[in-house]
């Protein structure tokens, strides 16, 4: 179990901040990534406080790797792909699916007291959307289509043990088919119409030409 930094308290499973000193820990990268710190070529601003994010390298085996952190609030911003890069070079070799482990996981799974709002793309300042990982964590994300998605501090880690749980062997509902009585009005008339044959379509335009 993490311990607080700064008062060598128990941390809850995820949660970043210390319930006895309320300091923030970085439970995500620390102690499990070997990581340096270097100046951005763009300025970006976090999406949860507006502080200039900075970049770390937390050197996936044969090759940097590159992510923007905020060093305020310890968000962090992943480019398209690089989570799940991360989590795959992080989390290996798991071929099982705990689902007591991952029903306690999402039982854990920290309570927010403040009204859900729409955060501002850190590369494009479009507002993204929240997305639930792996459909079924309840580790809320926020995602740009085009850019990447952003992670709260403590989320990562949360997402490393949902993984190592056998969450991301679960695959998404499939689906579901509609049934007539769920088709738009125009669908409805176009399935229903009867089909058209190329010498009625053919007298039509002879009959329309000839008027």
């Amino acid at each position: 179990m993490p311990i607080c930094v700064h008062c060598g308290a128990p941390l809850r499973e995820g949660r970043p901040v210390c319930d006895y000193c309320k300091a923030t820990n970085d439970v995500d990268l620390s102690g499990r990534h070997y990581f340096t710190t270097h100046l951005p070529e763009k300025v970006r601003l976090c999406p949860q406080c507006r502080s200039e994010m900075e970049v770390v390298d937390v050197g996936v085996p044969g090759k940097p790797f590159y992510l923007d952190r905020c060093p305020k609030c310890l968000g962090i911003f992943f480019d398209t792909g690089e989570l799940d890069v991360l989590v795959h070079e992080t989390i290996q070799g798991v071929a099982h699916i705990n689902n007591v482990r991952l029903s306690t996981l999402r039982a854990a799974a920290p309570e927010s007291s403040e009204a859900v709002r729409y955060r501002p793309c850190p590369e494009c300042g479009k507002l993204m959307n929240r997305q639930n990982y792996g459909t079924y964590s309840g580790i809320i994300l926020d995602r740009c289509r085009d850019h990447g998605v952003f992670l709260d501090a403590g989320e990562l880690y949360r997402i490393f043990l949902w993984a190592r749980a056998g969450g991301d062997l679960l695959k998404p509902p499939p689906e579901p088919e509609r049934t007539k009585h769920q088709l738009s009005e125009a669908e409805i008339e176009l399935e229903d119409a009867s089909p058209v044959s190329l010498t009625d379509l053919v007298m039509g335009v002879f009959k329309f030409l000839g008027r």
